[in-house]
């Protein structure tokens, strides 16, 4: 049976990650793996830091997560403990990154590259989602992701507001009109928001001045020479959200 995969570690994003992890498995209705791959000098707070996410994971409805403590490669160690992965979550800097820098995590560059999944990159903080933006580019990342949300139950019941930023050409025009009867052909409640500028400047103050609780978006778009490992914009997004952000491949 496919499950929900969340990476521990002892960042300060670590409760916030089985927060995140809960609320996506209750709305799916599946069972948590815990992982933290550790050395061998770090097995002993590996055991706390699952044993702490796997109470917080409890406590939010989702019984016998199932704690997984390894040594090895990263990714060859996701595919091992988890190999029918419905989805990934992790924290957006691990505990060894520099915050200074404004870099993202090491670990969320390997993963978002290798992963064949949905990637929920948690905030600091976890709120209940009730209000999403959606990132839509025209592209055809922008695209399978509009195609999973509709077949998806985590969105029912909550408020999606379609997001495009620059030009709309007759071509982006028509990709909007198409996602919007898609997620509307499934009983979602969608809204059209159009605005001009740069994304990851408007994304900000925008999630400041409304509320929205969760960003959306396809990990490529067409409209930016790919950077890094997702895509100038996508990373920039990702830096400057301050709600979790879930990508789709």
């Amino acid at each position: 049976m496919s499950r929900i995969l969340a990476l521990v570690d002892g960042s300060v994003y670590g409760p916030s990650v089985a927060r995140h992890a809960a609320w996506l498995a209750e709305r799916l209705g599946l069972g948590v793996d815990l992982l933290h791959v550790a050395n061998r000098a770090e097995l002993e707070g590996g055991q706390v830091l699952l044993a702490e996410a796997a109470r917080i994971i409890e406590a939010h409805g989702v019984p016998d997560p199932a704690l997984h403590l390894r040594q090895g490669g990263l990714m060859s160690t996701i595919r091992a403990v988890s190999p029918e992965l419905r989805a990934i979550v992790l924290g957006k800097r691990g505990e060894s990154a520099d915050f200074a820098s404004g870099r993202l995590g090491s670990n969320l560059e390997r993963i978002v590259r290798g992963a064949t999944v949905p990637v929920l990159v948690a905030s600091r903080a976890f709120r209940p989602v009730q209000r999403v933006l959606l990132a839509f580019d025209g592209s055809a990342s922008a695209r399978g992701a509009v195609a999973r949300m509709a077949k998806s139950p985590v969105f029912q019941g909550v408020e999606i507001t379609l997001l495009h930023v620059g030009e709309t050409t007759p071509a982006v025009s028509a990709a909007i009109d198409e996602a919007i009867l898609e997620l509307v052909a499934s009983g979602l409640r969608v809204m059209l928001r159009q605005m001009q500028g740069e994304p990851e400047e408007i994304l900000r103050p925008l999630v400041l001045d409304e509320g929205f609780d969760l960003l959306v978006m396809g990990a490529y778009g067409h409209s930016r020479i790919r950077n890094l490992f997702i895509g100038s914009t996508t990373t920039a997004m990702i830096r400057a959200a301050l709600i979790p952000v879930l990508l789709y491949r």
